[in-house]
C-alpha cells in the first residue's frame, strides 16, 4: 500500500476452634476442618463478636524539637500546582500539593519494620486451582521478600486453616473445597484488633463468594470498625469473573485507613492479569508506611478535616494560594527539613490522578456511612472548566491545535464519565453485575505506576518542538533523497504485514505530504519504522532508563522483518494479550504475538541512513515503536533495544556457526548501531571503556569527563559497546580486554547481589558455606574437625570412670571441659572451614534493573564472541576467580565503591570470607562444636562403662561380700554389714547400693547413689537390656532350659520390649542358665 492511500485511509474473640494445617485445634473464631456438624459452626459463627481492640505499642514517629536534624532544603519530585476553580460564576485560586515519593532516609521505617504485622488470606477453594500456580509463585517472588515485621499466613477452604508464621507460600497449602469466606474475615478481625503492632498490611487472595455455611459475611463487615491507633493497609486480589466485589469495597472502606494513593481493589480477570496484579502491590507494599508532618495542615479532599500528618506521594489540598505554601516545612521521623517548590499551572493529568485519590477516599467514606463533601463533585466540575477554558480561546487552525484540543476534550470527556460512575456508585443500593462495580471503581479510583507521576515531568515535548523536529526531518530529506532512491529495496527488508519499510516509505514521492499534512499521532502510526518484531516486557523504569530495556522473545521466518505500522493496525481491529499487551498476526499461533519493533538496517545501506537516523524526529518514531508512547522522545532507547535484541540473539544461539537468519539479524543490528557510534557521548563513553574500565563501569563515575561523569545504567551498555568497538574499530590489546571482561563479570555479580537479603542474615554463608545448610556435609566437616580438636588436646578428651561414679556427674564434666575447649578452638574453626563458591547459585543470579536482561551463561558466550582465548575465558569463569568476584561483591554493595577498590587475592579472599562466615555463623557453629564434643567426652565414659559391665553379675553370699569387699578397705563386718550394705537381697544375693560388676573400679563401693549407676546400662547404652534377669532366674530355678527364654518373657511384664531379640538371647542363654543352676543349688543348701 502506498503512501497516499494510506494517508486517505486515516481519516481473641469467643468461638469454636479452627484447624492449624498439621491437623490441631486452637481456641479461635473459626469451624475446625474436623468439625462435621455444618449446624454447630454456623451457630459458631453467628455468635461470633469482634474481640476488644487493643491499642498498639506507643511508638513516637516524629522526635521532639531539640532531638532533630535540620536537613535544609530537600530535592525531591514534590509538586504543587496552582489550581482555578469556577464556583457560582466566580474563579476561586488553591493549591494542591503531591508529596515527595521518597525522602532522604530516616529511622522511621527502621522503627516501623518491628512494629509491622502482615497478614494473609488466600482462598484455596476448589475453583482456585487454575490460579494457584502464579499466586503463589507471584507472592513468593515479589511480595514476600518485600515483608517487615512479622507475617501469618491462613488459608480458606471449606474452613480456615493456619498455615505459619513465616513469608512463605507453600505449593501444598492448596486442598480445594469451598469458600469459607466469613470465617476468614472472623480471623482477619480477630487478628488485627488484638495485634500490638501499630502497622498492619492486610493481603486477601479470593475468586469468589461465601458458600461454606449460612452465615453471610456481610454479618461479619457490618460489625467492623477502624482499629483503634493503628494504620492498616489492605490490599485485595480479585481474582476471575467471580469475586465478590461488594463484600472487597466494603471490607477496603472499613479496615483501611492508611496511604490513599494505591488501588481500592486489584482485579486479575484472567490467570495472566495475576503477575501484573502482584506486581502492583509489591511495588507499593515495601512493609512500611512512612509518614510526614506538614507545618501548614491541608486537606485530603476539600470539606474534610484539616490535618497535618500525611504519607509520602499522597495529594493534599490547600485553600490558599501556592505562594503560601512553595516553601513548606516538614517533619519525618527525627529530620525537620521544607520543600521550596516553583508552583505549576493545574494540566489535565494532574486532575486525572488527583480526581482518583478523591474518588477512592469518596468511596471509602461512603463505605464507612460517613458524610461525603456535598459540594465536592461541583468543585470537581469546576476545576475541569477552569483548565479547558484557555485552550477554548485558541483560534489557530493548524494540525496540530486542532490534535491538541481533540485530545483535550477527550481526556476531559473522561473525566466528567467519572464522575457520573462515581454518582453511580454512590446512590446504587446494589449492582446486579458486581463485575460492573468492580469496572467503575477501577476507572474512577487510583492506578499504579511506580513511575506515573514522573511523566508530569517527562513528557516530552511542546508543539513547537514537533513542528521544529518536522522541519529539521525536511531539510535533511531533501539534502540527502537523491541518494536514498537510489538504494535498493528487497523483500527481504520489508514488514511482511504491509511490504514497506522505512527506506520505501522515504522512496515514496507522497512522503513529503505525509510530513506536512499528517499530524504528530497520524505520521507515528502512518510512517513506516521496520525492524525487528520482539516481545519487550512493558515497565515503566524503561522510561527512566533505557538501558533496562529487555527483550524476551524474538519471532522469525516468516516473521522476521514488521513494522509498527502493522502492530497498530492489529491492535486496533483485535484485542490484545497480556500486560505487555501484545498483538497476534495468526489467531492460531501464540508464536506470532509481538509488541514492539526495533529498527534495523542492512549493512547494504545502513550507513546512507545515517543522517536520518540522527534527526529528533526518527528519535521520537523509534520511541514510538519500542514504547508505544507518542509523548516522549528517548534519545538512547533506539541503541540500548539494539545491545538487548544483540545479547538474546546471543543467548538463544550460543553455538558457533550460527543460524543464517540469526547472523544475517545479528550483521544488521550491528550495521545499524554503528550509526550512532561516532556521537560524542557514545564515543566518549567508549574511550572510557578502553582507557578506565573501573570508571565507565560504575553506576555513576567518579571522575569526570569533559567535564561530565559517565554513567552505566546497565552491564549490557559496556558488553554491547565493547563488542562493537573489537570488532569495527579494533582499539584494545587482548590483555586489555580480557581486564575489562574480568571488571565485567566482578560488576555483574555486584549489581546483583547489591540489594540481596539473606533470608538467615547471612549472605557469606549462602554463597561459600553451602555445606552447613547440608546436614550430610556439616556432620562429615564437624567430623573431620573434631578429630583434629582430639588430637590437639590430647588426654582431655577421655573421661575416666574412675572419676565419675554416674553418667549425670561424668555428663557435667564433659560441659565444663567442652566450654573451656570452646574458647581455645574458635580460631581454629575459621581455618578448617571448607569453604567453596556456591557456583550452581551464581549461576541463577539476575537483576535487570540493574544488571540489564543477562545471565552468567550469556556473559560467557560474550567472552568467547569477543575473541578471547579458551584459557582465558576458564581463568576469568574459574571458581578461584568466582570466589574473588563474589566476596568482593558482598563486601561493597555500591558500585563506586566496588570499583574503587581493589580485589584481594584468592588466599586474602579466603580469610576474609572465612571471618565474615565465622561471624555469621559462630554462634551456631560453636553451638555445634560444644553439642559435638560434649556427646564425644559422654561417649568415652560410656564406653569405659560399657567394658566394665559386660559380664552378667555373679550373685554373692553375705560373708564372699563381706570379705571381698573388706580385701578393697571396706570397713565391713557381719555386725555392720545391714549398716554398710543397705537393701541386700539374700534370695537372689544382690545388693541395693553397691555395684557388684568385678572389673568395675567401685566394685563393692556402696554409694547412696547407686541407682544411678546401676541404670547406665538401661538408659544410655545403645543395646537391649533385659529388665530383672536374675529375679526371672531365681523365679526359673527349677524350669527346663529348652523353655527358659519363652518363660522369662510370660514373667518379664516390664521388659521393653518384651520380646527378647534372638541374638540378645543367644547371648545370654548361657549366662540365664548358670544362674539358674547357682539359685538351684542355693535353694537346695549345697551353696
Amino acid at each position: 500500500m502506498g503512501l497516499l492511500s494510506r494517508i486517505k485511509d486515516l481519516g481473641v474473640a469467643k468461638g469454636p476452634k479452627f484447624s492449624y494445617a498439621d491437623g490441631s485445634n486452637t481456641a479461635c473464631a473459626i469451624p475446625s476442618v474436623q468439625d462435621k456438624s455444618v449446624p454447630s459452626k454456623d451457630r459458631a459463627q453467628r455468635q461470633w463478636r469482634p474481640p476488644k481492640m487493643v491499642e498498639p505499642d506507643s511508638m513516637d514517629e516524629f522526635q521532639e524539637d531539640g532531638d532533630r536534624i535540620d536537613l535544609g532544603s530537600l530535592s525531591t519530585d514534590a509538586m504543587v500546582f496552582r489550581m482555578k476553580v469556577k464556583r457560582n460564576g466566580k474563579i476561586e485560586t488553591c493549591s494542591v500539593l503531591k508529596l515527595p515519593s521518597s525522602l532522604p532516609s530516616s529511622t522511621q521505617s527502621y522503627k516501623q519494620a518491628p512494629n509491622t504485622y502482615n497478614i494473609l488470606l488466600v482462598d484455596v477453594s476448589a475453583s482456585m486451582s487454575s490460579f494457584w500456580n502464579p499466586i503463589q509463585e507471584g507472592w513468593n517472588k515479589h511480595i514476600a521478600p518485600q515483608l517487615k515485621g512479622r507475617t501469618i499466613i491462613y488459608t480458606f477452604g471449606t474452613s480456615v486453616v493456619f498455615r505459619r508464621m513465616g513469608t512463605t507460600l507453600k505449593e501444598t497449602d492448596f486442598d480445594g473445597g469451598g469458600t469459607d469466606l466469613t470465617g476468614a474475615l472472623q480471623t482477619l478481625i480477630n487478628e488485627v484488633y488484638v495485634c500490638k503492632e501499630k502497622y498492619v498490611n492486610i493481603f486477601i487472595v479470593t475468586d469468589g463468594d461465601h458458600n461454606s455455611s449460612d452465615v453471610a459475611p456481610r454479618s461479619v463487615i457490618d460489625q467492623i470498625q477502624s482499629p483503634l491507633g493503628k494504620i492498616c493497609n489492605v490490599y485485595i486480589l480479585g481474582v476471575g469473573d467471580s469475586f465478590p466485589v461488594q463484600y472487597s469495597v466494603d471490607i477496603r472502606s472499613r479496615l483501611h485507613n492508611g496511604s490513599l494513593n494505591f488501588p481500592y481493589i486489584f482485579w486479575a480477570k484472567h490467570k495472566s492479569d495475576i503477575w501484573e496484579r502482584i506486581t502492583e502491590i509489591s511495588n507499593i507494599c515495601n512493609g512500611s508506611v512512612l509518614t510526614v508532618k506538614l507545618e501548614i495542615p491541608g486537606f485530603a479532599m476539600p470539606g474534610l478535616v484539616r490535618r497535618s500528618i500525611f504519607t509520602l506521594n499522597e495529594w493534599v489540598y490547600f485553600s490558599c494560594d501556592p505562594s503560601n505554601v512553595q516553601k513548606l516545612g516538614i517533619r519525618y521521623g527525627e529530620n525537620s527539613a521544607f520543600l521550596e517548590l516553583a508552583p505549576q499551572e493545574a494540566n489535565i493529568a494532574m486532575l486525572e490522578e488527583l480526581f482518583r485519590q478523591w474518588n477512592s477516599l469518596i468511596i471509602q467514606r461512603n463505605g464507612r456511612k460517613e458524610d461525603v463533601p456535598r459540594d465536592i463533585f461541583n468543585f470537581m466540575e469546576g476545576a475541569i472548566l477552569c483548565l479547558e477554558e484557555p485552550c477554548e480561546n485558541v483560534k489557530s487552525h493548524s494540525i496540530s491545535q486542532r490534535q491538541l484540543r481533540k485530545e483535550l476534550k477527550s481526556r476531559k470527556l473522561a473525566l466528567r464519565e467519572q464522575l457520573s460512575k462515581m454518582k453511580i456508585i454512590l446512590t446504587t443500593t446494589k449492582f446486579e453485575n458486581q463485575l460492573e462495580l468492580a469496572d467503575k471503581i477501577l476507572s474512577t479510583t487510583v492506578i499504579t505506576g511506580k513511575y506515573k507521576m514522573k511523566y508530569l515531568k517527562y513528557k516530552g515535548y511542546t508543539d513547537a518542538d514537533y513542528a521544529e523536529y518536522c522541519r529539521e526531518f525536511e531539510q535533511v530529506y531533501k539534502q540527502h533523497i537523491a541518494i536514498l532512491r537510489t538504494l535498493p529495496v528487497t523483500l527481504d527488508d520489508c514488514c511482511r504485514v504491509t511490504m514497506t519499510s522505512t527506506l520505501s516509505d522515504l522512496q515514496d514521492l507522497d512522503f513529503l505530504k505525509l510530513l506536512q499534512e499528517c499530524n504528530k499521532f497520524e505520521f507515528l502510526k502512518t510512517f513506516t519504522i521496520s525492524g525487528i518484531p520482539v516481545i519487550s516486557p512493558i515497565r515503566d523504569s524503561v522510561g527512566m532508563n533505557p538501558w533496562s530495556y529487555s527483550v524476551s522473545e524474538i519471532l522469525t521466518s516468516p516473521y522476521a522483518i514488521m513494522s509498527q505500522v502493522a502492530m497498530e493496525s492489529y491492535a486496533g481491529m483485535k484485542r490484545t494479550y497480556g500486560a505487555n499487551k501484545l498483538v497476534q498476526l495468526k489467531d492460531s499461533d501464540d508464536d506470532t504475538r509481538y509488541n514492539a519493533v526495533i529498527p534495523i538496517f542492512p549493512p547494504s545501506f545502513a550507513k546512507a541512513m545515517q543522517p536520518i537516523v540522527w534527526t529528533r524526529l526518527y528519535a521520537m518514531c523509534v520511541t514510538f515503536a519500542l514504547w508505544k508512547n507518542p509523548h516522549v522522545i528517548n534519545y538512547d532507547l533506539h541503541m540500548a533495544s539494539l545491545a538487548a535484541a544483540w545479547v538474546f540473539s546471543l543467548y538463544e544461539n550460543p553455538s558457533v556457526p550460527r543460524p543464517q537468519h540469526a547472523l544475517i539479524r545479528m550483521k544488521s543490528i550491528e550495521a545499524t548501531a554503528q550509526l550512532y557510534i561516532e556521537m560524542p557521548r557514545y564515543a566518549k563513553y567508549i574511550k572510557a571503556l578502553h582507557m578506565k574500565p573501573s570508571q565507565a563501569l560504575m553506576t555513576e563515575s567518579l571522575e569526570m569527563f569533559d567535564g561530565k561523569s559517565l554513567k552505566c545504567e546497565s552491564l549490557v551498555k559496556p558488553i554491547f559497546f565493547l563488542y562493537m568497538s573489537e570488532n569495527y574499530v579494533r582499539t584494545s590489546r587482548p590483555n586489555d580486554v580480557a581486564k575489562t571482561v574480568r571488571f565485567i563479570l566482578m560488576e555483574y555479580i555486584g549489581r546483583c547481589l547489591s540489594k540481596y537479603i539473606s533470608i538467615k542474615g547471612s549472605p557469606y554463608t549462602d554463597f561459600f558455606a553451602e555445606f552447613l545448610a547440608d546436614e550430610y556435609l556439616k556432620r562429615n566437616f564437624f567430623k573431620t574437625f573434631m578429630s583434629d580438636v582430639k588430637a590437639s588436646i590430647a588426654g582431655s578428651e577421655i573421661l575416666l570412670l574412675e572419676s565419675y561414679y554416674t553418667f549425670e556427674e561424668a555428663s557435667k564434666a564433659a560441659k565444663q571441659i567442652a566450654q573451656e575447649h570452646l574458647v581455645n578452638q574458635k580460631k581454629k574453626l575459621t581455618t578448617h572451614l571448607p569453604l567453596k563458591i556456591h557456583v550452581e547459585r551464581l549461576k541463577k543470579l539476575k537483576n535487570v534493573s540493574l544488571a540489564g536482561d543477562i545471565s552468567w551463561f550469556t556473559l560467557k558466550v560474550f567472552s568467547k564472541e569477543i575473541g578471547l582465548a579458551d584459557a582465558v575465558i576458564d581463568e576469568l569463569f574459574s571458581e578461584k576467580n568466582l570466589f574473588v568476584y563474589t566476596a568482593h561483591a558482598l563486601q561493597y554493595r555500591e558500585s563506586r565503591a566496588r570499583l574503587s577498590h581493589p580485589t584481594k587475592t584468592y588466599s586474602e579472599s579466603v580469610d576474609f570470607v572465612s571471618k565474615k562466615v565465622l561471624e555469621e555463623c559462630s554462634q551456631n557453629l560453636l553451638i555445634e562444636f560444644y553439642a559435638e564434643h560434649v556427646k564425644s567426652l559422654e561417649e568415652s565414659w560410656l564406653k569405659a562403662y560399657q567394658q566394665t559391665h559386660t559380664e552378667v553379675i555373679k550373685p554373692m553370699s553375705l560373708q564372699q561380700i563381706i570379705t571381698e569387699a573388706r580385701i578393697r578397705g571396706i570397713k565391713v563386718t557381719d555386725d555392720t554389714f545391714d549398716q554398710v550394705y543397705k537393701r541386700y537381697r539374700p534370695d537372689t544375693r544382690l545388693l541395693g547400693n553397691a555395684c557388684q560388676a568385678r572389673a568395675c573400679p567401685y566394685f563393692l563401693l556402696p554409694s547412696k547413689r547407686y541407682n544411678q549407676h546401676a541404670t547406665v546400662e538401661r538408659k544410655y547404652l545403645k543395646q537391649h537390656f533385659v529388665h530383672g534377669l536374675h529375679r526371672n532366674a531365681y523365679l526359673l530355678r527349677e524350669k527346663d532350659e529348652i523353655n527358659s527364654k519363652h518363660n522369662l518373657e510370660q514373667i518379664s511384664k516390664t521388659g521393653v520390649p518384651s520380646i527378647i531379640p534372638e541374638q540378645v538371647w543367644k547371648r545370654l542363654s548361657t549366662e540365664f542358665r548358670n544362674l539358674q543352676v547357682i539359685y538351684k543349688e542355693i535353694a537346695q543348701g549345697s551353696v
